[in-house]
């Protein structure tokens, strides 16, 4: 074990000899650039555990997250090498973080048998309620509390990207809200079910700049699943294979009942998935989301899809605007398709002759 010791002192006298000494202002400016560049959580863990390697006194640090059975798993560590492997560096750093997860305080452990070293844990903070544990392995003096400075720099800065994050979801919810005010007027002011159908892809698909948005509705409830409208189409062609194989999505999605995306992020829900996968690599597309037309009182009259390139932009914004938008824009076109069917029925263009709160 003092062998172990040794390599980690020589190592960290190393590293202190070839770092260079920041400037006053310099670490906290590079901190900072790291909390601001980050678009998710994954990168902004990388980027404390990368801040947290260049740190003096510190020779390993993880972070831990706690899954659905609340059994916490490491995520984003540097804590590799034949030191940690010959080690129970990670089994300790893995009680210091239930420890502290559990108290919601920070949690101090000692490593046995090697001098001036120990293993500190705090709690992260989240917007969510799932458990977050930062673990960092430092060099301290027996006689001294350890220096847990790193540990709360990286807890604040935490809060400042929490805070940051929770505006940013503000400010898609406001957008979220405004969509689904303006496909609302859209519909209104549509002269058919057609038409009306057509606002909605066009406009949706100019909103999130997608390859395409299509709409899918059921004559009848539990019947056949058809295309009404094509974002950029004026005319659909049912016996198209194009469109056939998106009807097929669509009454996949319909069978499903909820939220369908592919590729999907659950491993196991992905050979379920053959309809859109099949139209995925049929049309060289990278993302299909999809969602059930459920009006209000629960009948599901079809469904909709998003069709793109880019996996991570529609995805996000899409699985949040399906479920809201879901029921209301469902609502609409039940009365846009009974307007179109009552024989006495006088719109002029641009002026419905109903309207719908929800």
């Amino acid at each position: 074990m003092t062998t172990l010791s040794n390599e980690i002192s020589t190592s960290r006298s190393t590293q202190s000899r070839t770092r260079k000494s920041p400037r006053r202002g310099e670490d906290s400016t590079i901190h900072w650039e790291t909390v601001l560049a980050a678009k998710n959580r994954d990168e902004l863990y990388a980027g404390f555990i990368s801040w947290l390697g260049n740190r003096p006194r510190v020779f390993g640090a993880g972070i831990f997250v706690a899954d659905d059975s609340g059994q916490l798993e490491l995520v984003q560590h540097n804590m590799s090498g034949p030191v940690f492997d010959a080690t129970d560096f990670l089994e300790l750093a893995k009680q210091s973080a239930h420890e502290s997860a559990k108290t919601g305080k920070r949690s101090l452990k000692r490593i046995a048998n090697m001098r001036n070293m120990a293993m500190l844990a705090l709690p992260l903070p989240t917007l969510d309620r799932q458990v977050h544990v930062l673990t960092v392995g430092v060099v301290d003096e027996l006689q001294h509390d350890p220096d847990d400075s790193s540990l709360q720099t990286v807890v604040a800065y935490a809060r400042i990207w929490n805070s940051r994050e929770e505006h940013r979801r503000t400010r898609e919810d406001l957008k979220l809200t405004a969509t689904l005010l303006d496909l609302q007027a859209s519909i209104e002011q549509a002269d058919s079910l057609r038409a009306g159908g057509m606002r909605i892809v066009n406009a949706l698909r100019e909103h999130w700049d997608a390859r395409a948005v299509v709409l899918g509705l059921c004559k009848r409830v539990g019947g056949r699943c058809r295309v009404v409208a094509h974002s950029g189409l004026a005319e659909v062609d049912s016996r198209s294979q194009r469109i056939h194989d998106i009807e097929q999505t669509l009454e996949e999605c319909i069978l499903r009942d909820r939220l369908t995306e592919f590729p999907s992020s659950a491993p196991g829900n992905r050979d379920c998935l053959l309809s859109h996968q099949k139209l995925s690599r049929e049309l060289s597309a990278e993302s299909i989301v999809s969602h059930p037309l459920k009006t209000s009182s629960g009948d599901v009259i079809g469904a909709w899809s998003v069709i793109d390139d880019h996996v991570a932009a529609v995805e996000t914004r899409v699985q949040a605007f399906f479920p809201a938008a879901s029921s209301r824009v469902a609502d609409g076109l039940q009365l846009l398709r009974r307007a179109d069917a009552n024989p006495f029925g006088n719109r002029s263009r641009g002026h419905s002759r109903f309207r719908w709160f929800g």
